[in-house]
């Protein structure tokens, strides 16, 4: 079941991927911002990031009962702590108390991790690394939800 929801990801992954890769131009070409750090350490982690998403909504797709739903809800449930607990808004290391374990439990406070790494602070793949593996167990885990909640769903 989980290499059947990884083979209907991959298309979305490489979407968003391709996405990922087209503002990472666009961020160098009209507003000059470079890589200062590890563009390969950049790069997994704007894969994994979109592995670990496209898993949380397949996973929410389980729940609901059509894909305008599992849009709306995905969207919704996700971006919400992605802005407010990643550090997007606020430094992730100034988060206290439940918003650092909300921002800790979401895939957004890993990518946000690795995106600043890279980008900003000059910090090269073994630095990055433990965000990267944790990204990748999101995915994963995302993934074998699904497929356990999909399977009792077909029994």
């Amino acid at each position: 079941m989980a290499e059947f929801l990884l083979g209907k990801q991959l298309p979305y992954i490489l979407l968003s991927f391709a996405s990922f890769v087209s503002l990472l131009v666009l961020a160098g070409l009209a507003f000059g911002v470079i890589v200062k750090g590890s563009l390969l350490a950049l790069a997994l982690g704007g894969l994994l990031y979109a592995f670990a998403s496209t898993g949380f909504g397949i996973l929410v797709s389980a729940f609901v009962r059509s894909q305008v739903a599992a849009i709306v809800v995905t969207a919704i449930v996700s971006t919400v702590p992605a802005i407010n607990f990643s550090g997007y808004l606020y430094p992730a290391a100034a988060l206290q108390g439940s918003g650092r374990f909300v921002g800790m439990g979401f895939p957004s406070l890993w990518f946000q991790n690795i995106s600043l790494g890279a980008v900003t602070k000059a910090r090269d793949f073994a630095d990055l690394y433990p965000n990267h593996l944790i990204l990748l167990a999101f995915g994963l885990a995302y993934l074998v939800a699904a497929s356990l909640l999909l399977r009792k769903q077909d029994g």
